[in-house]
């Protein structure tokens, strides 16, 4: 018996829309939540916070705000990129040395790099008006430069106050 020539068409065309269809598959980012229980404690001297504003605009301070706001400052994204990795390299060369963590990472399968990073946190706060590729911006920034521990959050009185004063 022969195929007509519709159905051999058909068929290519419904392969066809199968395998493009696939292709277009979204990609979503991962995202770990942490375990129940008592929060972790991090020294306010591996804290990074980034402030994200309206118009893509961005802030960041590092540790706790101080009072008067002057560490309070204005930044672009590439220069955010800039700061989170001294900020890293700042971490990890106070790293002591903590096998039994490095020891159940590698048992774990996951990268003993979370534990040299362990007192490093980055929190990253939007306010209601900033735009969406700015947060996509930040958190790509937290994958490309291997930030183990990192929050999006929202920002508080201060952190309001700071983007007012600049």
């Amino acid at each position: 018996k022969t195929v007509s020539a519709g159905r051999v068409v058909f068929f290519l065309l419904i392969t066809f829309f199968i395998f493009t269809a696939t292709l277009n598959e979204p990609k979503a980012l991962d995202l770990f939540m942490p375990k129940d229980g008592p929060p972790s404690k991090v020294p306010a001297s591996g804290t990074l916070s980034i402030i994200a504003g309206k118009d893509g605009s961005t802030f960041y301070y590092e540790g706790a705000l101080s009072s008067d706001g002057s560490d309070f400052k204005k930044s672009s994204l590439a220069d955010i990129r800039r700061r989170i990795i001294e900020k890293k390299q700042e971490v990890l060369s106070k790293y002591k040395p903590d096998l039994a963590c490095e020891q159940k990472a590698v048992a774990n399968h996951t990268n003993p790099d979370n534990c040299r990073q362990k007192n490093l946190m980055i929190l990253i706060k939007a306010t209601p008006d900033a735009d969406y590729k700015t947060i996509v911006g930040l958190l790509d920034e937290m994958t490309i430069n291997g930030i183990a521990r990192y929050a999006l959050t929202e920002p508080d009185a201060a952190d309001l106050a700071g983007i007012n004063k600049t």
